[in-house]
């Protein structure tokens, strides 16, 4: 295998002087920190060979890439994967096309939309609604979606970010009957089909494209990806020329030294070895939380749809919520999750997790389980919210001071109506307006709930009472919405649109 790493550290303490970038000259006297990162830190070179037309140790690299991943051809990404998502996009679907994404896809296939002028249509899966985890995409739903229509390129996320795995397989034949390709956002799953017990990769599963950012759950630097290409439905040139426009034109180097080490270490380290450890320790702490009372579990164990590196803890108590989980979580037992959600908590676990870190997480979720029974048996005062009442959605008791928190159901919430094309609405004048008072206006904005990426109203789109309810749950619950600034929404000026 290629090993840019090596090549790059023989450098480093080589007595070659630059006279071109970057400016450190490879000065590492400052701190610490710097004598490794400069080290290692080049430009393009005849030795380094160049990212957007390799001939040396990149291609050697990417070559590499392929043959881990069972790709055709893969490209490394370094600004991270939407790079890899805008320049799928905009290979596949012409100016004005039309492209069918999952709800829930990153917003860089929103953006990329907007770029492309494209006309993007959504797919809307089932929401749980206890908890308000959305379904992956099935095939009835693209059957359903796509029916008669032509469109230039189908987008799916897979796994979601809780974890649930699409029958890309299914799907992916099920398009190229009709000759559209599917690109699939495999974000949450670079390391899927490197261990049997894993679910297989979507490159082997026969989607077209799949964007990659590696560092979610393999040993790799944030902001680097991977962007593989399958069979020949896609235009390769064009792949490469969006790459370039989409990409840094100096890269770094030592982003691109860690992806090569991640992916040595895929083929050549101990991985399969590391891997069963994985599961039998995922297993151990899955069992150890069978005993739970007042914590519910959702993994692998529990539902085989959800893949092993996803753990949800959800209450079932009505004194604490999914923020409250995650808050006490972080601040009691310093353990941090992947994120919270109003009604659940959802932890990403590697390889790389330690029997010790599981260890700490049992023990914290059995420690904050004893509390809740506690309190559920009437053992302790329940919880006074005081002033906070008003907060969270409640239900108060004797004499206001305390509260129990209502469980919301979720709607099957099916979007907006699109008032105004996603592409000009960014164009078109605006004003604010009071959230209460939106309902039934076009957004100019994206309203999303940050960082589980829902994407309540997109730009053109008007705001619906469902929409509203969602916003007003989330806020409530301690939810930060992009979108809102200080209560108010930015909606397009119909006045000066004329």
């Amino acid at each position: 295998m290629a090993d840019l790493f090596s090549k790059l550290d023989d450098y480093g303490y080589s007595e070659v002087y630059s006279f071109g970038m970057p400016g450190h000259k490879r000065k590492y006297d400052l701190t610490d920190f710097y004598e490794y990162y400069y080290k290692h830190d080049v430009t393009e070179s005849k030795i380094f060979d160049n990212l957007h037309n390799p001939s040396g140790i990149l291609q050697e690299c990417m070559k590499d890439a392929a043959r881990v991943f069972g790709a055709d051809e893969s490209f490394y990404l370094v600004n991270g994967s939407s790079s890899g998502i805008f320049a799928s996009i905009m290979s596949l679907v012409p100016k004005g096309g039309k492209l069918l994404a999952s709800r829930f896809s990153s917003k860089a296939v929103y953006d990329a939309a907007i770029i492309r002028n494209a006309n993007i249509s959504y797919i809307f899966t089932d929401t749980d609604i206890e908890l308000g985890i959305n379904a992956p995409v099935t095939l009835d739903d693209i059957e359903e979606y796509v029916g008669n229509e032509k469109y230039d390129a189908v987008f799916l996320t897979s796994p979601t970010v809780c974890g649930y795995t699409a029958d890309i397989k299914a799907i992916a034949d099920y398009l190229h009957e009709k000759k559209i390709p599917l690109i699939v956002d495999a974000s949450y799953g670079a390391h899927f089909g490197f261990a049997d017990f894993l679910p297989e990769s979507a490159c082997s599963q026969g989607a077209d494209v799949v964007v990659m950012n590696i560092a979610n759950s393999l040993p790799a630097p944030r902001q680097t990806g991977l962007l593989h290409i399958n069979g020949t439905l896609v235009d390769r040139e064009k792949i490469v020329l969006y790459l370039r426009m989409f990409q840094s034109h100096d890269p770094s180097y030592v982003l691109m030294a860690g992806l090569d080490d991640c992916i040595s270490y895929l083929e050549t380290g101990n991985a399969e070895e590391k891997w069963q450890t994985f599961r039998e320790m995922r297993k151990e702490l899955s069992e150890s939380l069978k005993d739970l009372k007042y914590i519910g579990v959702i993994d692998h164990f529990s539902n085989p749809w959800v893949e092993m590196g996803k753990m949800i803890i959800y209450s079932k108590s009505t004194f604490i919520d999914g923020k409250g989980l995650y808050d006490r979580l972080v601040d009691k037992h310093d353990i941090e999750p992947m994120m919270s959600m109003p009604d659940f908590v959802l932890f990403n676990l590697t390889l790389f997790d330690t029997k010790e870190g599981l260890d700490k997480l049992s023990e914290a979720l059995h420690n904050m389980d004893e509390k809740l029974t506690r309190k559920e048996e009437g053992l302790e005062d329940t919880i006074s919210l005081g002033s906070l009442a008003k907060l969270f959605d409640v239900t108060e008791k004797g004499d206001g001071s305390s509260a129990t928190f209502i469980k919301t159901i979720y709607p099957q919430f099916r979007g907006n109506k699109v008032k105004v094309n996603i592409c000009d609405a960014v164009d078109m004048p605006s004003k604010a307006v009071k959230v209460n008072m939106s309902k039934g206006l076009v957004s100019k904005s994206f309203i999303s709930l940050y960082p589980y990426g829902q994407h309540i109203v997109a730009p053109g789109e008007e705001i619906s009472q469902d929409a509203l309810t969602l916003i007003g749950h989330y806020r409530r619950h301690g939810f930060k919405i992009d979108g809102i600034n200080e209560d108010f929404i930015e909606v397009i000026d119909q006045n000066l649109s004329r």
